[in-house]
């Protein structure tokens, strides 16, 4: 599937890291930086995305997704637990 829009995460560690992806879809996958000895994980984090912005001081992403403003507070919580990610997120109608 093509990528039509990636955005990193320039806050702490480059080992913390994070990168963004929306896809054609607008489907919105997040992947680690550097894998460190395990294997490469992408994971989805949202559905019907139009656009997203990492915060410049904290590891927090925020995006337009279906037509709300969403705040993933912790979308690094989706490499321990998925069940745990939907408790970190914020959403307000547009």
């Amino acid at each position: 599937i093509e990528v039509v829009l990636i955005a990193l995460d320039q806050c702490g560690s480059s080992n913390d890291r994070r990168i963004a992806l929306i896809d054609k879809n607008r489907d919105l996958y997040l992947t680690s930086v550097r894998k460190l000895g395990r294997a490469h994980s992408i994971h989805k984090i949202g559905s019907m995305v139009d656009t997203m912005a990492w915060n410049d001081a904290a590891n927090i992403l925020c995006g337009i997704q279906d037509n709300q403003f969403t705040v993933w507070y912790y979308p690094s919580v989706v490499f321990v637990d998925k069940d745990l990610l939907p408790k970190t997120i914020f959403t307000k109608d547009s």
